[in-house]
């Protein structure tokens, strides 16, 4: 090397080593840093730089104090200058992997340790710092490798054993995760091992992973030997009582690979010992779980369902789905190959429960339990259903009838999950069991996964229709476990014809009639002694009926008769008992809100929230029944009443949205954007919805401060079972919800013109288009009724006052500032006693700070949403950048207090069609088996021109619901297309080259809706014309990729039609499709019935089929008369859907989209609505609500609080 060389590698060595005062001061800065002296630390930084201005690892150590300082851009600047003054230093790499750590901006962090680990592979400080963000997200492979050098760079700590174990088992590594505890196991010395908490978590922990590996039989061995060592015994007894009715045979020899003949027959004899080992286990196995009743509770579900799988000897796999219920969900399933349970069973369990019956007289679960398993009709179940209803109608249990609709059960079984935890596709199960009486699983407790539909579609609120979670990305991976077969279960019927005719509905409702007429006639209940002894109380006495009663028993049977009513669809009845409650207990704000959901129902929203509202101010301290009253209030477009009204439980500084951000009051924001989405008001909409999305974001990043937490206490089993909850929460309803919401309104904001989405850009919502909606949207008077005169007029008038407001309000400040520089000179001249005075009385009052300000929202209207979707060009503003805000969650979670705009480099421009393409690949990873993800997938696509994916989804949605009739309509607006397009000729068969070729030459059919036409009617043809340009453009092409996936999209689609027309047998093409779907489903449901009047006449417009008028009129006879010809009933509430809503939306088919094909039907299904929802707002002259008593008004007033300290 040449002295040049040397000496110029001796000068950059120079730079990076200080001498002896300035290195003292560097290792300052770290302390300043550790305790949180950012300013004492920045200053030492400074005095070395002074004399060293290019020592990249200060200028990074005073960037890490300067991002403390909120000096982000200048931190980030400092450390990109520092790296290139160093970039060999560990301390920059690692300073800049904080600075993205700190920004939640992991994955740049992640890649700054690992350059800082090149130049310090050993430094356990970047090692930890590295593993908690690849947990963090989810990289398990660079966990399980770091977590490895940690352990042998230190392999004397205890924490870093554990999560180097914890790290195979979340890689799915369960047998390495176990052999690296027992390697622990032997490291440690004799006596060191001390009976506490974190000795008892791990020896739970790895107990765990061997039942996780498939073996019961080795994690009870475990479990037993070490006994000694478990603090916590409830867990310790729980999980051995389980463990007893998961054992298996061992396996025979051979089976394993391995073995000779003396294994061989030590198997042999262990098989033949099995059947007695099997029945000492199950006997061993009741008493545990009796005596886990006795000392923890009756009341825990829990225990008993495993306490009837012991008494029924039930088979490990079966045992398995049964312990995975959750809360109060009851299942006792029989045995394989049986459809009821047999009446030793039945035996067994009735004289188990009577046991209990006289242990425990008075416990609720032992009463309610047997319900599920008596058969209905029978003696014992009549009895003990009346000895039920009695209790809880004299107890007074609002809810009696919501806990006896568990016992309304189908027929149809469903699978749970197996003992893996996959359903029959591997899959996890979603949803709620529900319990029956007499069915191969007799109790189930939860609402049928099925019908867990949380709003509708056009709503944009998710759909389920999967029995099937959706498939994720979970910490562990599937271990190897013994294949069971997985029992079924049966499901609670919701729909309200087949309840009204359950034989336990009607038993429940007779009976409940009995009472009620017994108690008006002779003052007492006046049944039978019962005779079964599930039936009597402790010590064999008759539960008899003719003790005194309370004189609230009255109110609760009419209130339990009233449920009943309104489970079966009969709303009118139901009405006229809860009018009956209230005039027998002015004073219940039950019956309140009951008559508030019953004027819902029937149709009256309006009057359903001032019902709610009465019910409020009976009981100003419920915040159950003020969260209602808010919820009605948004249903109906008072937000800002609805936000006042909430406001009383929180506490807010003048604007109540705030403090709801602040607390993640999800249904609260979901409520508040689809209120304003129906008003139009797409810039508050988008707002909450971005709101609710930046909550799971959040959810997701606060789990970051327990990794290193839980390790260094050691609860690993709760810290996994995080883990694992973290991962399934963008399956939440609510998060699903929000991102359906985003999708419909971006998709309708795109659907608009190019100057209708600037007005509303700059006024907020869809009547600024025509001058009318801003000044309305921002406070002002709405000009809508005006001429274009009186408009500008009005305009101008108002900009006079607005300045005349801003002249006052600035004189006003400088008047105040004046008057406060005069009191400052004043109080100069104070003589010194009256200073010292003012001095000391400063002191008191600096011990309470004066309140913050309050938080003003920089944005109410949400304007920086729709802003983001247009030019700033054409938004007028020249001094406007020339990019728009970011339309993200982070961007809706802004501090609350004012700010000013976000500088140039933090803006970004986008479009109404990426936000939803962005909501819908979310929907697609976290949802994947929900119908509205596909659907919302279906119509972004179709606008993108994308028909592979749209066909994707079409195919996705009709496998989860091949009958649904929102998939329908889109089935039906693509083929059209297609076909129009000539992708598919009438038949139904690929294009040959030269109709392609004319096809394309012609250019796309664009067919217009009908004017005034509804949403859903707009969407589909939107969509077909979309689908038609997008098939020109693609047989434009004439390259051997375009041929192939039009021939690959043509046999697709026409799989999918034959599928869906062969059903019905309505022939081919469009019209054949709607035929068919017609036949199967449009007499018996008012829904399918309005999509194929939709389907019918969209393909009439495109000349596909129903030439004429008579597409309108078939269309039409669809509505009314479901494709007959004739009548479907003498009301529309005869078929099923038939909902208020759900005649609204046809009655508009009728009059707005088929308004000039028959008038004489919509004339006659008005009169036949008007008949079947008397009392609706639509149909029919709505009721008042029932305003109470006022005297029991007034004393709860003055007795209660606002609602503030409740």
């Amino acid at each position: 090397m040449s002295s040049k060389a040397k000496k110029a590698g001796k000068t950059a060595e120079d730079k990076k080593e200080l001498p002896r005062k300035e290195q003292e001061l560097f290792k300052s800065i770290a302390k300043h840093y550790e305790t949180k002296q950012y300013k004492k630390g920045v200053k030492a930084a400074d005095v070395v730089l002074k004399r060293f201005p290019d020592h990249g690892e200060t200028q990074a150590m005073k960037a890490l104090c300067l991002s403390c300082l909120d000096k982000k851009e200048e931190a980030y600047v400092l450390v990109k200058e520092a790296l290139r003054n160093d970039m060999r230093s560990h301390v920059c790499w690692h300073v800049q992997g904080l600075l993205h750590r700190s920004d939640k901006e992991y994955l740049k962090a992640i890649r700054a340790y690992k350059q800082a680990l090149k130049n310090d592979p050993g430094n356990m400080l970047i090692l930890k710092d590295n593993s908690l963000l690849q947990v963090q997200m989810r990289d398990l492979k660079g966990f399980v490798e770091t977590r490895r050098r940690i352990l042998v760079e230190k392999p004397s700590t205890r924490v870093h054993w554990l999560a180097f174990a914890l790290a195979h088992h979340l890689n799915g590594d369960l047998k390495v995760a176990v052999e690296v505890l027992d390697q622990y196991a032997h490291t440690l010395g004799p006596g060191v091992r001390v009976k506490d908490y974190e000795e008892s978590e791990l020896v739970m922990y790895r107990n765990s992973l061997l039942e996780q590996l498939g073996d019961p039989s080795k994690a009870l061995e475990h479990l037993e030997a070490n006994e000694d060592w478990v603090v916590d015994q409830h867990a310790w007894k729980t999980k051995r009582a389980e463990l007893l009715l998961l054992q298996t045979p061992p396996a025979a020899a051979g089976e394993d690979g391995g073995g000779g003949v003396a294994e061989a027959l030590a198997t042999a004899n262990l098989l033949a010992k099995w059947p007695a080992q099997v029945k000492e286990r199950f006997a061993e196995g009741r008493k545990l779980w009796k005596s886990l009743m006795v000392d923890y509770g009756f009341e825990n579900y829990h225990f008993h369902r495993g306490y009837m799988c012991a008494l029924l000897e039930l088979p490990p796999s079966t045992c398995s789905a049964v312990l995975k219920l959750k809360a109060l969900d009851l299942a006792v399933p029989c045995v394989v190959g049986s459809d009821e349970l047999t009446d030793e069973q039945r035996a067994v369990l009735v004289q188990a429960y009577a046991a209990l019956k006289e242990l425990k007289p008075r416990s609720r679960a032992v009463q309610r339990i047997p319900l599920s398993f008596l058969a209905p009709g029978t003696q014992e179940h009549s009895d003990c259903l009346a000895a039920y209803v009695i209790r809880m109608v004299k107890d007074g249990m609002p809810a009696l009838a919501a806990d006896l609709s568990g016992l309304y059960t189908a027929n149809k079984p469903r699978r749970l999950t197996s003992s893996d935890g996959s359903g029959q596709n591997g899959e996890t199960v979603s949803g709620k069991q529900v319990g029956g009486a007499t069915t191969a699983v007799t109790a189930l407790m939860l609402s049928d996964s099925s019908d867990q539909v949380c709003g509708k579609q056009a709503s944009s609120h998710p759909q389920r229709f999967s029995n099937n979670q959706p498939q994720t990305k979970t910490t562990a991976k599937k271990s190897s476990t013994t294949s069971f077969s997985s029992p079924s279960f049966s499901t609670r019927c919701k729909d309200p014809s087949v309840v009204a005719s359950h034989p336990v509905f009607l038993a429940v409702l007779k009976l409940a009639t009995e009472l009620l007429s017994n108690l008006k006639a002779t003052g007492t209940l006046g049944l039978a002694p019962p005779t079964s002894s599930l039936a009597l109380t402790q010590g064999g006495a008759a539960a008899s009926s003719q003790v005194l009663l309370p004189p609230t028993c009255e109110l609760w049977l009419l209130y339990l008769l009233a449920q009943l009513e309104e489970a079966r669809g009969e709303f009118g009845a139901a009405l006229a008992f809860i009018d009956q409650c209230i005039a027998h207990t002015p004073t219940a704000v039950d019956m309140y809100e009951r008559r508030g959901r019953l004027l819902r129902k029937m149709g009256d929203i309006q009057g359903a929230s001032e019902q709610m509202e009465v019910a409020r101010r009976l009981d100003l301290q419920d915040r159950y029944i003020n969260n209602k009253s808010t919820k009605y209030l948004m249903r109906i477009g008072k937000r800002s009443e609805g936000l006042a009204t909430i406001g009383l439980f929180t506490k807010h500084d003048g604007d109540v949205s705030h403090n709801l951000k602040d607390m993640q009051v999800l249904w609260a924001l979901n409520e508040y954007a689809s209120s304003a989405s129906q008003d139009k008001q797409y810039g508050e909409a988008l707002k909450k919805w971005l709101q609710v999305e930046t909550h799971f974001e959040d959810f997701v990043d606060d789990q970051f401060d327990f990794h290193s937490y839980c390790l260094r206490k050691g609860t690993l089993r709760s810290y996994s079972s995080a883990l694992l909850m973290t991962d399934t929460l963008p399956h939440h309803v609510a998060y699903q919800r929000a991102l359906c919401g985003l999708v419909a309104t971006y998709v309708e904001l795109h659907d608009m013109g190019h100057k209708e989405r600037v007005a509303i850009a700059k006024g907020g919502s869809a009547g600024a288009a025509d001058g009318s909606g801003g000044e309305d949207a921002g406070g002002g008077d709405n000009l809508s009724g005006l001429s274009a005169a009186e408009r500008k007029k009005a305009k101008m008038l108002a900009r006079k006052a607005k300045a005349k407001q801003d002249k006052a309000v600035v004189a006003a400040a400088a008047g105040a500032a004046t008057d406060k520089k005069k009191e400052g000179v004043d109080e100069e001249k104070k003589e010194e006693g009256e200073a010292d005075e003012g001095a000391e009385e400063e002191k008191k009052e600096s011990k309470f700070p004066p309140p913050p300000p309050s938080p003003v929202d920089p944005d109410p209207l949400g304007l920086s949403f729709l802003k983001a979707l247009v030019s700033a060009e054409d938004l007028g503003d020249a001094a406007a950048p020339t990019t728009a805000l970011v339309t993200s969650a982070a961007a809706a979670a802004a501090p609350a207090a004012a700010a000013p705009a976000p500088p140039a480099a933090a803006l970004k421009k986008t479009t109404a069609l990426a936000e939803a393409s962005r909501c819908v690949g979310h929907l697609l990873q976290f949802a994947p088996r929900s119908l509205t993800t596909h659907t919302a997938s279906f119509d972004v696509s179709c606008r993108k021109g994308k028909l592979l994916l749209a066909l994707k989804a079409l195919l996705a949605a009709h496998h989860l619901s091949p009958n649904d009739p929102h998939t329908f309509l889109r089935l039906t607006a693509f083929a059209v297309g297609c076909r129009a397009a000539g992708i598919l000729t009438a038949q139904g068969s690929p294009p040959s080259s030269s109709s392609a070729a004319a096809a394309a030459a012609g250019g796309a059919v664009v067919v217009a809706p009908p004017a005034g036409a509804t949403a859903a009617t707009q969407g589909a043809y939107v969509c077909a014309n979309e689908v038609c340009a997008a098939g020109v453009k693609l047989l434009a092409f004439s390259d051997s990729s375009s041929k192939a996936c039009v021939e690959a999209l043509a046999a697709e689609l026409k799989g999918l039609l034959l599928l869906s027309s062969e059903q019905g047998g309505g022939g081919e093409g469009e019209e054949g499709l709607v035929r068919s779907f017609a036949s199967r489903h449009a007499t018996c449901s008012l829904p399918h019935a309005v999509a194929c009047a939709r389907a019918a006449y969209l393909v009439a417009a495109y000349g596909g089929g129903f030439s004429g008028a008579a597409g309108g009129n078939a269309a039409a006879d669809y509505v009314v008369k479901g494709g007959t010809g004739v009548c479907c009933g003498a009301s529309p509430a005869a078929r099923k859907g038939s909902t208020v809503s759900a005649c609204q939306d046809a009655h508009a088919v009728l009059t707005c989209d088929l308004k000039a094909a028959s008038p004489e039907l919509a004339a006659a299904w008005k009169s036949a609505c008007e008949a079947a929802w008397p009392l609706s707002l639509e149909f029919g002259s709505p009721l008042r609500p029932v305003s109470g008593d006022a005297q029991g008004v007034e004393a709860s007033t003055e007795t209660g609080s606002n609602g503030e300290g409740a």
